[in-house]
């Protein structure tokens, strides 16, 4: 060492002071650059958790505008009184493309349906005396007036509905059928009644019964038409005129008799 000269002891000073700045161990670099390396890993997780708080932050702000928009939307449903065909978003209130492309509803003209015609034919028909008319006839009437009645007393019945009603209850009322006059086939039924069946061929009679037996069932029902009573007179005097008497046999039995009593003796 006493050999060494002044100018290397200061460089081999100056060399061991650059072996320290390297971080060589000799002289506890590593002991600075781990407090460097915790600084730094300090600093990062400092950053991560305010980050995370800041995020927090921001998604309980953005609940927040959620719910004011949901209270807003709701308080709006209920001034409309919960219609959801005139409920519009609160949003969309305040978006200007929105408002821009819907258009504003128009209201709804309800064209009340008119019932003159009907109250008319009802008062009329109410007065109709109805006791001279078959009970099936009748019946149908009565039933289309009631209808009538309904369809007038319904202050929303569309005017089809009440034109309907209207062609029902007068063909209800050209259907009223008249009670028939069975005065004549009464007369004929009893007449037919009176035919002595010895006296005709069993043909005959047996067209006469059914003739009378057909007509009878006219004549009892209440419904039946005048129509039907006429032909029934009809068909019940053709039976009777089509009666064919027995044959007269008495003359043959004569006739029979005198020819056994001939002798042949007495003929050539």
């Amino acid at each position: 060492m006493k050999n060494l000269s002044k100018k290397n002891l200061n460089a081999i000073l100056a060399l061991l002071m650059a072996f320290n700045l390297t971080g060589c161990n000799w002289f506890g670099g590593d002991e600075i650059d781990d407090e460097v390396d915790a600084k730094d890993t300090s600093t990062n997780k400092d950053s991560q958790t305010g980050g995370n708080k800041d995020k927090e932050k921001t998604d309980v702000e953005d609940k927040n505008k959620d719910k004011d928009t949901k209270d807003k939307d709701e308080k709006r449903i209920h001034e409309t009184g919960g219609s959801t065909s005139s409920y519009v978003p609160y949003y969309s209130t305040n978006s200007s493309a929105n408002q821009s492309t819907t258009k504003p509803t128009k209201p709804v003209t309800v064209i009340k349906a008119d019932f003159r015609t009907l109250r008319t034919l009802l008062a009329e028909y109410k007065g109709i005396n109805v006791s001279g008319y078959t009970p099936k006839s009748v019946a149908a009437f009565n039933k289309a007036l009631a209808n009538a009645e309904k369809v007038l007393n319904n202050t929303s019945a569309s005017q089809k509905t009440v034109d309907n009603e209207v062609k029902k209850l007068k063909q209800a009322k050209d259907a009223l059928t008249l009670i028939a006059n069975v005065t004549e086939l009464s007369d004929v039924l009893s007449q037919a009644k009176k035919v002595n069946s010895d006296l005709y061929t069993p043909n005959s009679m047996k067209a006469l019964n059914q003739a009378i037996q057909t007509a009878q069932k006219i004549c009892d029902d209440k419904n039946s038409p005048q129509a039907s009573v006429d032909q029934s007179v009809s068909s019940v005097k053709n039976a009777m005129e089509g009666l064919v008497k027995r044959a007269d046999f008495t003359a043959l039995s004569e006739t029979i008799e005198t020819a056994k009593g001939i002798e042949d003796a007495d003929y050539t």
